[in-house]
């Protein structure tokens, strides 16, 4: 009985593979990517209850954000039971590395990484010009409770940076989370949600360098159902052949300003009335106003 139903959902996935190919980035696999949707399907009894119709939704995400990879730093398959139907639905959850891959993709950091704190680390931290951050425990002994996140990104130039949360501030995004059951993530894989909260809201600012990374960091918050913090996307390059028209839309700009007006009544004058006016009067006037200065 179970392999017929793991053959039918196959056959399901595969009547599909040239609609994932098409939304898929080359260098997805997209045979790769329904084979472990399968093999992820069959060995989570409730994801067997999940329909197929989702179960597609979940690889046509997979193929949106540009991952063939189920799991850790790829796409989390998890069971979440839909209220308007009552069924068990398969949701993609992003992997926090999935969004650190696709940020380094897009050119906007070279590398970053997330670390818990816990309550017996030695943790030091100081923002400002100079940011600092030291974090060091010992491995031999109880760490105690999260405390605190944090997550380090270098940018391509080199520089560091980061950004940290505290455990309450985790704590207040996962209230706001519609994956608080206790099959979710949130409860299974706690820490692990905490790091992918600070590797968002790092990496929000970035939001926009490229397709991918935006539609990975949409896919999570649609999950979820929250978006941590609102900061204004980067926004993308423009195109080499937008240049001209932005250079003409400067000229029009310059030409609008620099347009001679009379002084008394401010309509526009053409330039051979504003110099014989400036010379008689010493100010641009139109005829009509001359005829003022001439009475």
């Amino acid at each position: 009985m179970e392999k017929k139903q793991e053959t039918s959902l196959a056959n399901i996935l595969q009547s599909h593979a040239k609609e994932l190919k098409a939304i898929a980035p080359e260098y997805v696999s997209v045979k790769r990517l329904l084979a472990l949707t399968v093999q992820a399907t069959m060995r989570n009894p409730l994801l067997k209850q999940c329909s197929p119709q989702s179960v597609l939704d979940f690889c046509m995400k997979c193929a949106e954000a540009g991952t063939d990879r189920i799991g850790a730093g790829g796409m989390w398959a998890v069971p979440f039971r839909n209220s308007i139907t009552e069924k068990i639905d398969m949701t993609a959850i992003p992997d926090w590395r999935l969004i650190v891959e696709k940020a380094r993709k897009a050119g906007v950091i070279t590398h970053a990484t997330a670390e818990v704190v816990c309550e017996k680390d030695e943790f030091e931290f100081e923002r400002g010009v100079s940011p600092k951050l030291f974090h060091k425990w010992d491995i031999k002994k109880p760490r105690g409770e999260m405390v605190a996140v944090y997550c380090i990104y270098t940018l391509p130039n080199g520089d560091k940076d980061f950004v940290i949360m505290s455990r309450d501030e985790v704590n207040n995004i996962r209230a706001k989370s519609k994956a608080k059951k206790e099959t979710s993530p949130w409860n299974t894989d706690y820490l692990e949600m905490a790091k992918k909260t600070v590797v968002k809201r790092a990496m929000k600012i970035f939001e926009g360098a490229s397709p991918e990374i935006t539609k990975v960091i949409d896919i999570d918050n649609d999950a979820v159902g929250y978006e941590e913090i609102e900061l204004p996307p980067i926004e993308m390059p423009k195109e080499i052949e937008e240049a001209p028209q932005e250079e003409a839309k400067q000229e029009e700009e310059v030409q609008a300003v620099s347009k001679l007006v009379c002084s008394q009544c401010g309509i526009e004058i053409k330039e051979v009335v504003a110099k014989y006016s400036q010379d008689k009067f010493g100010k641009m006037l139109c005829r009509e106003c001359q005829k003022q200065f001439k009475g």
